[in-house]
């Protein structure tokens, strides 16, 4: 069984999201390795015991992070690893994780079709917020490959994620899809989708049963081309099934 699953606000959390899922009495673990320069993210106890739970198919993270995110995290994984909303693709060799060698030729192939629409998307971005001080923008690499843009506010609130993508997305629709979550709005080539890479391993590891886990819309395209699907309480999925 391939299970096939998001991390961060499905068994992840950063400590000021903990509040949305934590129950009376559980203790959140901080799973990210000590002097890795990533973020602190955490676990709770339910979220631990459902990942041990299902431990008995291969759980394949298929997730926003990159590489280095991804490596901090002190958890046990399948074969297989989805990274960067599905550009990258990691096998687990004796060596540790290593790129998916026909993957990554394939993804290196379609950069060259939406490398210049990042530019454009950026500079869209910085003529509507200029200020980095309060809002940044900048193209998300994972070595030489470009993979989405992202913005983040510092001094502004999170609303203003929303404004400058009503402002540009006029400008680049039909090119991209949208990710817009908390403090991150991201804008992400049509190419780059993380369905593209669940497809492509059910293909090759010819599993018979598959479950998609995950909190976002986003989540939601890999998701359904699983067998079965589930979401957490509180996530934007649910949202969306409560006030389509």
């Amino acid at each position: 069984m391939l299970i096939f699953t998001d991390l961060d606000d499905t068994f992840l959390q950063t400590e000021r999201k903990l509040h949305l899922r934590q129950k009376p009495s559980e203790t959140p673990i901080n799973v990210v390795q000590e002097g890795s320069g990533v973020k602190p993210t955490f676990t709770l106890d339910h979220q631990r015991r459902f990942l041990r739970w299902l431990e008995q198919g291969n759980v394949i993270p298929v997730t926003g992070r990159d590489r280095r995110g991804f490596e901090a995290l002190r958890l046990a994984w399948g074969t297989h690893a989805i990274l960067n909303h599905g550009a990258t693709l990691l096998e687990k060799t004796a060596e540790g994780w290593q790129p998916e060698q026909e993957w990554t030729e394939r993804m290196q192939q379609e950069a060259s079709t939406y490398r210049e629409m990042l530019e454009t998307a950026i500079r869209l971005l910085t003529e509507h917020e200029p200020d980095a001080s309060k809002m940044f923008h900048r193209i998300i690499h994972e070595g030489e490959l470009p993979i989405c843009t992202v913005s983040k506010v510092r001094s502004l609130p999170e609303d203003a994620l929303s404004e400058a993508l009503e402002k540009v997305r006029p400008f680049l629709e039909g090119k991209f899809y949208v990710h817009l979550n908390s403090n991150n709005l991201s804008f992400i080539p049509d190419a780059v989708r993380k369905k593209h890479a669940v497809l492509y391993l059910q293909e090759k590891l010819g599993s018979p049963l598959s479950v998609g886990i995950g909190d976002s819309h986003t989540d939601l395209e890999f998701m359904q081309v699983c067998d079965f699907w589930m979401t957490p309480q509180n996530s934007q999925i649910q949202k969306l099934l409560e006030h389509p």
